[in-house]
């Protein structure tokens, strides 16, 4: 595993952690209800397509790998 793999795999847990702190959460009480709601299923689906991105570029590559050797 490389390090721009693991450095967004870190970067995708964060955006998915703080989207769900701001929906389930009180944590973030002074921002409004409805922006709170926003935000945070933005936040999930922002991680949530970059998770499947890693995905999809880590088999192209290993893909790439086996039909090289």
């Amino acid at each position: 595993m490389n390090i721009f793999k693991l450095f967004g795999l870190i970067i995708v847990v964060l955006i998915l952690l703080t989207g769900i702190v701001l929906l389930f959460s009180s944590y973030f009480e002074y921002i409004p209800k409805n922006i709170r709601i926003v935000l945070g299923f933005l936040l999930i689906s922002y991680g949530s397509f970059r998770l499947v991105n890693i995905i999809i570029k880590s088999k192209k590559q290993s893909d790439e790998d086996t039909s090289n050797e």
